[in-house]
């Protein structure tokens, strides 16, 4: 049985991971909005 403390550290890890794809796909779909307005695609 794992103590509260490593827990918390894996769940903290998981969530900034979680953020930061977050981020990215917001970057890319961000990306592909503004090509097609400009109509490069």
């Amino acid at each position: 049985m794992m103590n509260i403390e490593e827990l918390r550290k894996i769940f903290v890890k998981m969530a900034s991971m979680l953020c930061a794809l977050k981020m990215e796909i917001l970057l890319v779909i961000t990306a592909l909005c503004v090509c097609e307005r400009m109509g490069l695609r």
